[in-house]
């Protein structure tokens, strides 16, 4: 978990949030109960074997010597002939397993649509399916770790009725026998079961290897590491005088164009900028440079004369404010996801309430929500509008009082009227703030201090309203 929590946010666009939840709480698990214990076991399990073979084979060296490795060759055969399938089902059960919980976790978050489109058979199928490979791979290995005792049973049966036979002809009589027996029975009760706890923890380890191997392959993965966890007595990165980018280029992997181009910016602090253009255009991603998520491939980006790099992407995230298109809702009350991630007991309250009030939403958490601030709103905020949604969403980025405040498409899910109201606040911000408007609604940018408009990577132009009016009117179009 610490491992993922650590990544960039570029490892995040390419994984699947169901398949990272599953190697979380399920293959480590299956890792440590199904290999890593069992091979700790293992050397308990040879050592008795060891000495309780060492010790018959001091009383009968030919008679324990053959006994012992015809049990292992019986053992080995089915191991040896195993092996292979063994591998191959473990790795089906580990594919299985990421389809089971890619399956669950989609139709749950889509559950309004699947249900309005009459999809839940498909979705069950699409659980079933992997469900069965699961529990069919886990039953055939259990069955084989089981198969050989019987067998073993059935050969030691009939190799005591042929070792008394023998003893009593070689011993001459049953007397002189007995004691001999009897040694035999007590080694056999504790060496079959060793054998079979041998042969057992092969099995399983390498059943389980293949979820082994998955763990390991993203602990071990080239993807580089971001700082550690942010530490909350970390100095802000504040902009004094300039946010400024350099020749800034930026590809996506397995993409083949480049989504910014040898862009270069410069943004005075504490002013209101507005980024426009097309869908695609790359206003997103270079939202998300200036935000420190993602590294550009060429050139850098300065706040004031600080260059941005990792070692100073954690100071400069902690002066940000930052809304996007869509939010994201705990199972929590109000409070709780104005002050994400703060305990419960640690939640300044004045806080809340100011940035509520500037989000144009404390009226409506206070005459309308029955316990106001301590209202648990359910999932994904499904009980809320779209527009009260965001309305918490910019709450949230106000909450800590940043230096500079990023709005990625915020306001698309509002409808005109609290806009409105959500700009009057913005631009009550306004010359205090750096503000970085990033929108669709031509609008919500018309009276930002300077806009921006890209287009394929690059700056098409730049100005006020008015000056792209009058020599770009088609990019406002």
């Amino acid at each position: 978990m610490k491992d993922y929590l650590r990544r960039p946010y570029s490892f995040f666009l390419s994984r699947n949030s169901s398949d990272l939840a599953k190697t979380v709480l399920h293959e480590t698990g299956q890792a440590i109960s199904g290999a890593l214990l069992p091979a700790m076991r293992l050397l308990s399990q040879i050592m008795l074997a060891g000495f309780v073979l060492a010790f018959i084979i001091a009383i009968n060296p030919w008679i324990s010597i053959l006994a012992a490795s015809i049990i292992g060759v019986i053992y080995l055969t089915i191991y040896l002939t195993a092996r292979k399938w063994l591998n191959k089902i473990g790795r089906d059960r580990v594919d299985a397993n990421k389809e089971r919980y890619t399956a669950t976790a989609e139709a749950f978050t889509g559950a309004k649509e699947i249900r309005l489109l009459g999809r839940e058979d498909n979705y069950l199928e699409r659980y079933r399916q992997p469900a069965k490979r699961l529990a069919k791979h886990e039953a055939n290995s259990s069955l084989l770790n089981d198969t050989p005792q019987y067998a073993i049973e059935a050969f030691t049966f009939g190799g005591v009725l042929i070792l008394v036979t023998l003893l009593i002809t070689v011993e001459g009589g049953i007397e002189n026998a007995i004691p001999i027996i009897g040694v035999y029975a007590l080694a056999a009760r504790q060496l079959i079961p060793a054998f079979h706890k041998i042969f057992s923890t092969f099995t399983a380890m390498r059943f389980n290897l293949p979820a082994v191997d998955n763990v390991l392959e993203d602990l071990e993965s080239d993807t580089p590491k971001t700082l550690p966890l942010s530490n909350t007595n970390e100095s802000r990165l504040r902009p004094k005088h300039t946010i400024r980018l350099t020749d800034i280029s930026f590809r996506y992997p397995d993409s083949k164009g480049f989504a910014l181009d040898q862009l270069s910016l410069s943004i005075k602090a504490n002013t209101t900028i507005g980024i426009i253009g097309h869908s695609g255009s790359g206003k997103s991603t270079l939202a998300d440079i200036m935000l420190g998520l993602l590294t550009p491939g060429n050139g850098s980006v300065f706040i004031d004369d600080t260059k941005l790099t990792d070692a100073a992407s954690r100071q400069w995230q902690k002066s940000i404010g930052y809304v996007p298109q869509t939010i994201f809702l705990a199972d929590q009350s109000i409070k709780e996801n104005i002050a994400l991630g703060i305990p419960e007991n640690e939640i300044d309250m004045a806080s809340v309430i100011h940035a509520s009030k500037l989000a144009e939403l404390h009226d409506f958490v206070t005459s309308e929500l029955p316990s106001g601030y301590n209202t648990i709103i359910g999932e994904r905020g499904v009980r809320l509008s779209g527009g009260q949604r965001q309305r918490i969403g910019i709450a949230r980025a106000l909450y800590n009082n940043p230096d500079v405040l990023f709005f990625d498409e915020a306001t698309s899910a509002l409808d005109n009227a609290t806009e409105k109201l959500v700009m009057r606040s913005i631009k009550k911000l306004s010359g205090t703030k750096t503000i970085i408007l990033i929108a669709h609604r031509l609008s919500t940018v018309r009276s930002c201090d300077e806009i921006i408009v890209i287009d394929k990577g690059k700056i098409l132009t730049k100005g006020t309203w008015d000056e792209i009016s009058a020599s770009h009117p088609a990019a406002l179009a």
